[in-house]
């Protein structure tokens, strides 16, 4: 791997200081040609200090979050990591989250802006039960690791660093929580020794419209079941026992269907959207884009939700202004 020029070593200093203070995901980093082929053909490692880790112990705290959460909490191995939503009691998300098995209870990653939302619901849950919510110590920051050729190098085990594989949408890619204390080195580690580049805002939502892997805020809100959102096979265990939420999820599955269903679309259009744009079928509103980016061909590509039978592959539909929109993959 070629030496950083000092502009990108800088912009990459900076990348991790704003992760630190949990501020969003920079637009950019190494440059958007360099993040783009990173997404599409190489390796890209996205800092999400958008993230928190909130630690959950206590003695009653797994079976709490079992009959709290969509996921099998207590499936998950050691050291390893799923993902899971908390709903309300219509079923729809208040958060979605990563819970990993470290240590006697299990830690939730989930962004800053679901937590601000979420935890202060799931704790009112917390009645006589022996739980507790706490911040991790040491202090860890939420990073991506993507590409099928994306690997761990087995050194920054020593550093501290926990990693597992995990979904991401459709694909997979490493999960990991990087120490704070260690930030700079372990990033310029993983850099050096695991071929990635420091990527973006813009390569991150790349990448997830690619994958099909919503985000809390774009797709992601008290609108939308986990079915709707493509999340039903990775987050939701369909044969553990009750969780808050989930005779919603189950009715759709079982006895009918979602209401829409998260798509991927090419849409003829160069000038970037607003979230929400409503999506257009034979004058009725059917649909909305909710991430919108360009992939170096004519058009853009987005992730969106479609009403139930016309989200098919090849259906075709129309922004409000008239710009044709092809559904490209269905995510269930």
């Amino acid at each position: 791997m070629t030496a950083a020029s000092p502009e990108v070593d800088a912009a990459r200093r900076a990348a991790a200081a704003g992760a630190l203070t949990g501020a969003p995901i920079p637009p950019e980093v190494d440059g958007t040609a360099a993040e783009t082929e990173a997404v599409l053909n190489g390796v890209a490692l996205v800092l999400r200090g958008d993230q928190r880790v909130v630690a959950v112990g206590g003695a009653q705290a797994v079976d709490f979050l079992h009959r709290m959460l969509s996921q099998d909490v207590k499936g998950i191995p050691p050291g390893g990591v799923r993902p899971a939503c908390f709903l309300t009691a219509q079923g729809k998300i208040v958060a979605d989250l990563l819970v990993w098995n470290h240590g006697p209870g299990r830690w939730l990653v989930l962004s800053r802006a679901a937590a601000e939302r979420g935890l202060p619901l799931l704790e009112r849950y917390v009645i006589a039960d022996d739980v507790v919510f706490a911040d991790p110590v040491p202090a860890y920051v939420p990073a991506l690791l993507l590409g099928a050729t994306a690997a761990v190098p087995m050194s920054l085990g020593a550093l501290g660093v926990v990693a597992d594989q995990g979904a991401f949408g459709d694909t997979t890619a490493w999960h990991l929580l990087l120490p704070a204390d260690r930030l700079l080195e372990v990033t310029a580690s993983l850099l050096a020794h695991g071929g990635a580049a420091l990527c973006g805002r813009g390569a991150f939502d790349l990448a997830r419209v690619g994958a099909g892997a919503p985000l809390f805020g774009a797709e992601l809100d008290e609108r939308v079941l986990p079915n709707e959102a493509g999340l039903a096979t990775s987050a939701v265990a369909w044969t553990k026992g009750c969780y808050l939420g989930q005779e919603p999820v189950v009715m759709a599955k079982h006895r009918g269907h979602p209401p829409t269903h998260l798509c991927r679309l090419q849409i003829d259009r160069e000038l970037l959207l607003p979230p929400d744009a409503p999506l257009h079928a034979g004058g009725v509103v059917v649909g909305r884009v909710t991430t919108a980016v360009r992939v170096g061909r004519p058009g853009l590509s987005a992730l969106g939700f479609v009403r139930h039978g016309l989200a098919k592959v090849g259906a075709e539909l129309t922004l409000g202004d008239g710009d044709a929109v092809r559904v490209e993959r269905v995510f269930e």
